[in-house]
């Protein structure tokens, strides 16, 4: 078990992982255990709010509980293993995302999205959503 003052320090995957399967694995009804691991972890609830919510109410769906697995994977991978980069890392979870979530609804021109995919480096104007690089069709889907 992790005592409180290694959840201030969280920066092993595996970490987080305890975390995550010891709350998704408590027969605690929700107000208890949103209490409970909230006094256990505070620096786990602070930093990962939305995370921690879905955990102690139980509202991960199947495909949640699987993305967050792949994002803890890259996670290791980044910045422990150091076998990945970020840029790399991010844009395995964002084409996951962007398929599942985007591509039904917003038809993108594949060739810029490939040449966009397959940077290394990206532009101020880029990262801030601020480029006209992608015209975007929205279907009535």
């Amino acid at each position: 078990m992790m005592s409180q003052k290694e959840d201030n320090d969280i920066t092993k995957t595996e970490d987080l992982e305890k975390i995550i399967n010891l709350i998704m694995s408590s027969k605690l009804h929700r107000y208890d255990k949103d209490k409970f691991f909230r006094m256990k972890f505070p620096n786990f609830a602070k930093t990962m709010p939305m995370l921690f919510d879905k955990l102690v109410n139980d509202n991960l769906s199947h495909a949640e509980i699987d993305q967050m697995y792949k994002m803890l994977d890259m996670r290791k991978k980044m910045l422990e293993k150091r076998e990945i980069e970020v840029i790399d890392a991010d844009k395995i979870i964002y084409g996951d995302l962007r398929k599942k979530y985007v591509d039904p609804k917003i038809q993108f021109d594949q060739s810029k999205l490939e040449e966009y995919m397959n940077k290394k480096e990206y532009t101020e104007e880029e990262l801030n959503g601020t480029s006209d690089q992608f015209k975007v069709n929205v279907s009535d889907k």
